[in-house]
């Protein structure tokens, strides 16, 4: 939620008050926001936990904010930039989560099915932050292979999506992240921008 607020108000100070008017204000936008008021205001008569409650509340606030974020940009470019940013760092932040709870035997950011620990992080599902790594290796591989200088930086969130895939287990994840890099590998020119 915290890194979905933070893409919506760069998005924000990027495109303008009257982009985050207009994207604040579409249908999309509008049902998710709705969606989370109405699951916060269950807290108030749900015969469960009310926290459970907010917490749901939360998952919808977190797309509306995303979703403002990527409508309230003006070009593809920096849409794409905004969105693949975002996914990294959620995958990074919930892959670190993981990792540490596989490192400290800490449930529900790691579980231990059967005899190994394997991270689940911030989503609290092993297999599903494994997709979520699988899904931000696009934007980890562009970013290694520019040439800008500040590229070393994104090797830590590389090295974190490599021990989150390889503790994962998963072999439909691990399959799907070497079909990332084989198409990375095969046309590098338009998956990363880069020269063979």
């Amino acid at each position: 939620m915290a890194l979905a607020s933070l893409a919506a108000a760069a998005a924000i100070v990027t495109g303008g008050r009257a982009a985050a008017t207009r994207a604040a204000l579409h249908p999309f936008v509008l049902v998710l926001a709705g969606l989370a008021l109405v699951g916060a205001l269950s807290s108030l008569w749900t015969t469960g936990f009310a926290d459970d409650a907010l917490e749901w509340a939360l998952l919808p606030a977190g797309y509306a904010a995303l979703a403002a974020a990527v409508l309230a940009t003006a070009d593809a470019a920096t849409t794409r930039t905004v969105l693949l940013t975002s996914l990294a760092a959620c995958a990074s932040v919930s892959g670190v989560v993981g990792l540490l709870g596989a490192a400290t035997f800490s449930e529900p950011q790691a579980f231990r099915p059967v005899g190994s620990w394997r991270p689940a992080g911030t989503i609290e599902y092993v297999p599903g932050l494994a997709l979520l790594t699988v899904c931000a290796l696009p934007a980890l591989l562009r970013a290694l292979c520019s040439e800008h200088r500040g590229a070393w930086v994104v090797a830590s969130p590389a090295v974190v999506a490599g021990a989150v895939l390889g503790l994962s287990h998963s072999r439909l994840e691990v399959a799907l992240a070497l079909g990332v890099a084989g198409w990375a590998v095969a046309a590098p020119g338009r998956t990363l921008r880069a020269p063979r």
